[in-house]
């Protein structure tokens, strides 16, 4: 099983691109039925769920033989 060694800079800016982009969009009440308002525990669950969902993902991308030749598999 290989273990992926991923960019802290990277991943630290991935999630906080992804938590001000959810704050943005909350303020403006798209998320929520009044705006001016920003919910802090659900963005504090997003940014404690993120990096563990990101690097299940690398993880599996790392182990799994088909992923890097799905481009190759599906050209037409």
């Amino acid at each position: 099983m290989k273990f992926p060694t991923p960019d802290p800079t990277e991943y630290g800016t991935t999630i906080l691109v992804v938590l001000a982009t959810l704050a943005v969009l909350e303020y403006v009440g798209l998320f929520s039925e009044g705006s001016g308002t920003v919910d802090v525990p659900y963005l504090v669950g997003v940014g404690l769920l993120l990096p563990v969902a990101m690097y299940l993902i690398s993880l599996t991308g790392a182990n799994v033989a088909w992923i890097p030749e799905w481009n190759e598999l599906n050209r037409e």
